[in-house]
């Protein structure tokens, strides 16, 4: 009986480029590559149309493009790993528990603002996705089901990035900025 391994793996690779620009700008840390952006894709992504299958010597006796055969949906694996564990003894997956969402409400006292957005990781930082509502007092509300986890946030103000003033811990971001981050438990 032949026995073959696949190892797969993600390579997260969060927005590099400045969307007012529409550019990736010089990253010195990804040489010899333009950018993080550039450097991932040769790296991780690239090598996937040669994929070898080994021999019983260890050579190389084929190469394979394992692309059409991958998906690259970070958030879907992420959620299957959270809901799924591997039997050993069957060598199935089967569903351990599920995972509960919870409803994650955001807030930003924003009385003068006439759009408020909320954008993130959870959301592939779409600007558009996300709107609050404005209530009599000025404050700006949605809510948003979240499974448990660590998530990286910014609301998006009146067309510019604005972090939140009740967020208890924020992460530096590629943009020489901060993003907030919300622990949902």
């Amino acid at each position: 009986m032949e026995r073959y391994i696949w190892i797969h793996g993600h390579s997260y690779q969060s927005p590099r480029g400045k969307p007012w620009l529409e550019e990736v700008e010089l990253q010195d840390a990804a040489h010899p590559f333009h950018d993080w952006n550039a450097r991932i894709t040769a790296e991780r992504y690239a090598p996937n149309p040669a994929s070898r299958i080994l021999n019983s010597e260890n050579r190389i006796a084929d190469l394979i493009n394992s692309a059409p055969r991958t998906r690259s949906n970070l958030e879907l694996t992420k959620r299957l790993i959270s809901l799924m564990m591997v039997d050993k003894e069957v060598g199935k997956m089967k569903a351990e528990r599920r995972v509960k969402a919870k409803k994650v409400t955001f807030s930003l006292e924003a009385p003068e603002a006439a759009h408020v957005y909320l954008a993130g990781d959870f959301n592939g930082w779409n600007t558009a996705s996300h709107p609050l509502k404005k209530d009599k007092t000025g404050v700006w509300k949605v809510s948003v089901n979240l499974v448990p986890g660590i998530y990286e946030y910014l609301f998006f103000v009146e067309g510019g990035w604005q972090g939140d003033p009740q967020a208890t811990e924020c992460v530096a971001n590629p943009f020489g900025a901060y993003n907030c981050v919300r622990r949902v438990g």
